[in-house]
């Protein structure tokens, strides 16, 4: 009997010590997420953003650069925004990275970001606010799949504001992730952006590659 309390009284401290931390980078990612504050190159014009209508002359090519917080991230991310009056799209698709061979790939590399795990990556179309079905095929006797399909509900309470001239910028304010944000510290939420884990302690805990796995120079010289 004594073991089992020696043993529980060393466990449950270690498990809270765990929860704890847990939550407190959930509530963090919580309060990034609200605001947004990007810099940026090769855009062009100025646009207004509010939920899923859109106003404006903006391009922001994806050949540019994107640097600063957004999605809950500080990073550099792989985007693209256009607007003409109140046409136009909003394009992030995640966080850019080096592209590696994929044969020599390590497990690591191949880990989505806490972007994309977190469901902050975004393709929508304004002024409807659904996703942007622009490299798919629109059959003629048969629906889109994607025609009637909403971006994520995060992007439809978002309020942005994009300016630039080569050299631009990109502010935000979303209210929904405030509400989500506040409705978390009680153990809620709306987003279901609140991971079972930290992902930043996920590749400390995965060996580089797959035991037995042989590189493309590997098979070629056997």
């Amino acid at each position: 009997m004594k073991k089992h309390l020696i043993v529980i009284s060393i466990l449950l401290p270690l498990l809270l010590a765990q929860c704890s931390s847990l939550y407190w980078h959930q509530r963090a990612k919580d309060s990034a997420d609200i605001f947004t504050l990007e810099f940026q190159t090769q855009s062009y014009g100025a646009a207004v953003r509010t939920g899923p209508v859109k106003l404006g002359l903006n391009h922001k090519s994806r050949d540019g650069r994107s640097l600063g917080l957004r999605g809950g991230e500080f990073g550099e991310f792989d985007d693209q925004d256009f607007s003409l009056f109140l046409l136009g799209s909003d394009l992030l698709f995640d966080q850019k990275r080096e592209k590696a061979n994929p044969t020599k790939e390590s497990l690591r590399d191949q880990l989505p970001t806490t972007l994309k795990l977190r469901r902050k990556d975004v393709q929508a179309r304004s002024p409807f606010g659904t996703t942007v079905p622009l490299q798919k095929a629109q059959p003629v006797f048969k629906e889109s799949k994607t025609k009637n399909r909403f971006a994520p509900a995060h992007h439809q309470t978002g309020i942005e504001v994009s300016a630039g001239l080569y050299f631009g910028i990109k502010l935000g304010f979303n209210v929904g992730e405030l509400f989500d944000w506040a409705i978390g510290w009680f153990g809620g939420d709306p987003f279901g952006d609140d991971l079972p884990f930290n992902p930043n302690e996920l590749p400390e805990k995965m060996p580089e590659s797959i035991p037995g796995a042989q590189s493309d120079d590997g098979a070629s010289s056997q």
